[in-house]
């Protein structure tokens, strides 16, 4: 009697049969059964980028997304991350948190099981920290740069970047510390490409000396570094920018944020790398309408010769403004360095509509007395507050020194102080003999000045993780009405080189399942698809908050750890 097996179909019957297989490690197995097989899964492999490159230029894609169940083990919430695809996974390295901590972790996702890993590695580990790059090259992953948030105590630190260099050897699951005596000032926001046995890094926010524009490269062989000189027409200064690769000898600049005056950059530029010093070529933009917006915080990612963008849907009103990433210059190290903008965008100074910068809004958070946002001096209390402290502030504890006026009206102008001298109590009227051994002829003396910004450093970040801790439990509620909150916008790269420009394809559709209104995510391309990470999400309800005037500081639930997907729409035979 004849049995009849898989291998008795038809090509194009086993070759639909095997294209249900997540393209990554399950296809890589299928290709050892047999010669046929492995003819069969080539063919899969290629029709399936074909398949994706046609439906990102027809906009005809759909989104998918990973549930997270809580008996998986679930990577960090996190932002400004740095994402990395290598060997049929996807990984990802520090970021940041919703209180700014930055994390020095490294995590693995399986891309055939969608399972997260977290490795624990070997060797020297680098600085928490975010916005670094984290490009691969061989078998190794080489993580540069970053910046990371001071600490609340001590007071008055300033934030820090790094020109730290590390390798991770992923056949040894080990970090590796890579020292040179020549390299590039410390740097976050920075982009990189490898081209050929040369990384390539541009740009960057730098700690004392702003954004930058310097081309730096470093030998993948000796790891030695060196700065290259570029034609003296280049782009402006900028930071958060799309770097992308176009050949050995051509790369791409796109988007990015120039610091002063602060601006949102969509301009494309073009470096070819060739002969001792790269010329630098400004790339007509066509179609400019069809533009996404606000590509500095909202990534790129190269497939063949298009580039995608994911950001607002254009159908859908603003539902928030973005605003600058600029840690405070280190001359302003103040204890309000942990101000959050009810925007929730890392240290924002100011917010920037599109392109029109607007002024800050009055901090309306509990936390607001000196301590973090803006204080309205025309409120009845404050005044009261003021006057109080003053008499207060006059008067020794002894009732015989007493303050200049100008020292009286300083000290009443701050509100630090304010909340300070009302804890001193008032024993002008009591008797001369009373406490004496604990009287000083000073209102109060520097250790417990010292002491009373650790109390209130402590006590400010209890409040913070209580708060935290209790709005965890509370999903975010997003609204499915309504149109996609995020679209694709997808530019033409083809004649980049050849004629020097650039077209964005007029959007077709907007594919239905797209994630809220996110930012400072990751963008990777894998095998016939994109795979988008983490970032920070904003509810629509919390604008009706703010418009209200009741939003309260941002939560665990602005910061997202989801994975969406993007691929092409499967077809049947």
């Amino acid at each position: 009697m004849h049995t009849s097996s898989i291998n008795d179909l038809p090509d194009e019957i086993l070759e639909y049969i095997l294209s249900f297989l997540p393209p990554y490690e399950d296809l890589d197995q299928c290709m050892v059964v047999c010669k046929r097989w492995q003819k069969n899964v080539q063919n899969v492999i290629r029709h399936t980028r074909n398949k994706f490159y046609r439906a990102i230029n027809n906009f005809d894609v759909r989104w998918t997304s990973l549930p997270s169940s809580s008996k998986q083990v679930t990577i960090t919430k996190r932002y400004s991350h740095s994402a990395c695809y290598h060997d049929n996974a996807l990984y990802v390295f520090g970021g940041c948190t919703c209180t700014f901590t930055t994390f020095n972790d490294l995590w693995r996702l399986n891309l055939s099981t969608r399972q997260w890993d977290r490795l624990l590695t070997l060797g020297t580990y680098p600085s928490p920290k975010a916005y670094a790059t984290l490009v691969h090259y061989k078998e190794s992953m080489i993580l540069f740069g970053g910046w990371t948030h001071p600490l609340p105590y001590p007071l008055h630190q300033a934030w820090k970047t790094y020109n730290e260099l590390h390798i991770y050897e992923t056949l040894d699951n080990r970090w590796r510390a890579i020292s040179s005596l020549a390299s590039p000032p410390a740097m976050a926001g920075h982009s990189a490409t490898v081209h050929d046995k040369t990384m390539v890094v541009f740009g960057g926010l730098h700690e004392r000396n702003g954004s930058s524009n310097d081309v730096w490269c470093l030998d993948l062989e000796s790891f030695a570094w060196m700065k290259q000189s570029t034609s003296d027409e280049k782009p402006v200064r900028r930071y958060g920018q799309s770097q992308i690769y176009i050949d050995e000898n051509n790369l791409m600049i796109i988007g990015g944020c120039r610091e002063k005056p602060f601006k949102v950059l969509s301009d494309v530029w073009l470096l070819e790398m060739r002969d001792s010093v790269w010329q630098w070529h400004e790339i007509n933009v066509r179609n400019v309408q069809w533009a996404a917006s606000h590509i500095w915080c909202n990534p790129a990612s190269k497939i063949g010769d298009i580039v995608v963008v994911l950001s607002r849907n254009p159908k859908m009103a603003p539902e928030f403004s973005y605003s600058k990433w600029v840690p405070n210059p280190p001359h302003q190290r103040s204890a309000d360095r942990l101000q959050l903008d009810v925007e929730y965008v890392p240290n924002s100074i100011r917010r920037a509509s599109e392109s029109v910068v607007t002024s800050k809004p009055i901090d309306r958070d509990i936390n607001v007395n000196g301590r973090r946002g803006s204080l309205s001096r025309n409120s009845d209390s404050l005044g009261a507050s003021t006057t109080s402290s003053q008499a207060s502030s006059s008067r020794s504890l002894n009732g015989t020194i007493s303050r200049p006026d100008s020292c009286q009206q300083n000290l009443g102008d701050s509100p630090v102080l304010r909340e300070r001298t009302r804890r001193i109590p008032d024993v002008s009227n009591q008797s001369s003999n009373a406490m004496a051994a604990f009287r000083d002829a000073t209102p109060c003396h520097a250790t417990s000045r010292h002491r009373e910004k650790q109390l209130e450093a402590i006590k400010r970040m209890e409040e913070r993780i209580l708060k935290i801790k209790n709005d965890a439990s509370k999903p975010v509620k997003i609204s499915e009405s309504g149109p996609s909150k995020m679209a694709m916008f997808v530019l033409d790269i083809s004649k980049i080189v050849t004629h020097k420009y650039v077209t964005w394809l007029p959007i077709k559709t907007v594919a239905s399942c797209s994630p809220a209104n996110t930012i400072l995510y990751s963008l990777t391309l894998g095998n016939g698809e994109l795979i988008m990470f983490g970032g920070i999400q904003k509810d629509p309800a919390s604008i009706t908050q703010i418009q209200n005037n009741t939003a309260q500081a941002p939560t665990t639930n602005s910061v997202s750890n989801s994975l969406h997907f993007i691929s092409a729409i499967r077809g049947v035979i």
